[in-house]
């Protein structure tokens, strides 16, 4: 170099850097940048697991990771499903109408009246009976006892039959409950198509005969109307499968022993039988273990 003559660097200018280091500068750059990338990819990831619709625009180029499907076995599914059936078992367990396996024209019904849950003796009877088996039981008048015989009785029945006779029987002490009766049965067994026919002192024999021509599926009566019409038509009730004594301890109180002998007389063997009494004084429980061999529920 020629003297005097001097190099120098511009203000701004930097010293000559070294291919090595300008290497390691680029491969810097380069994984920053590639990091920044994976970054907005991951966030962009999140948003879609939460909107597929956005999906479709990213475009083709921006493929997304593939969700597992329902078909797809995960090591957590026996627990899951482990957990769904305590669920299950702890709801039949509730003893709601869902899990007494009514008929859905049955369960309609249910869900036209309102009724949401069943009451004690609703829970405690209704499976007992659907089972067909003979009951006694104390329920006094507010408790859901009529549901209580009247749910089973549309299940056994099922619909309208084309067979000649009721099929079933319902007792009652008075005019009023029997009217009562009457009218529950017609709400709650809306959607069954069953045929009552009502049978009670104070109106005429002659529409009563008219109703009991007519084939109805079940008769609703007082004790004694009901064996004044079965001896002038010679009524056998020899079809009848399924018998209710409603507030049987009234029925005894009031007189009406003889005509329920009569009664009974008339039904065939094998039919189910259904009391249900406020109280259960020692004439009716001997009434019912000597009449129709009931076990006191």
């Amino acid at each position: 170099m020629a003297a005097g003559r001097r190099v120098g660097l511009g203000p701004r200018s930097h010293p000559a850097m070294a291919p090595w280091k300008k290497k390691r500068l680029r491969k810097r750059r380069t994984g920053a940048s590639q990091a920044r990338d994976s970054d907005s990819e991951d966030g962009e990831f999140e948003i879609q697991a939460e909107d597929d619709a956005r999906a479709r625009k990213l475009g083709p180029g921006r493929a997304l990771p593939s969700f597992p499907t329902s078909e797809c076995v995960s090591d957590v599914e026996p627990d899951t499903r482990e957990m769904v059936r305590a669920q299950n078992k702890k709801k039949k367990k509730s003893g709601g109408f869902q899990s007494m396996g009514l008929s859905y024209p049955v369960f309609k019904g249910i869900m036209k009246k309102g009724y949401k849950v069943p009451t004690p003796i609703q829970r405690k009877t209704i499976p007992v009976i659907l089972d067909g088996k003979d009951v006694v039981a104390m329920a006094r008048t507010g408790s859901g006892k009529t549901a209580c015989f009247l749910l089973p009785m549309f299940e056994r029945l099922k619909a309208r039959s084309a067979q000649t006779g009721a099929r079933a029987l319902i007792l009652s002490p008075t005019r009023e409950l029997a009217l009562q009766t009457m009218k529950f049965t017609k709400e709650l067994g809306k959607f069954t198509g069953l045929k009552t026919a009502l049978i009670l002192g104070g109106d005429k024999m002659e529409d009563q005969f008219a109703a009991l021509h007519e084939n109805p599926d079940i008769i609703i009566a007082t004790p004694g109307r009901l064996v004044h019409v079965a001896v002038e038509m010679n009524l056998k009730l020899q079809s009848v499968e399924y018998v209710v004594f409603d507030e049987a301890d009234r029925l005894f109180e009031m007189g009406f022993a003889e005509q329920l002998q009569e009664i009974i007389g008339r039904l065939p063997g094998g039919h189910q039988t259904v009391l249900f009494s406020a109280t259960l004084p020692k004439l009716l429980v001997e009434f019912a273990r000597a009449d129709f061999l009931l076990p006191c529920a």
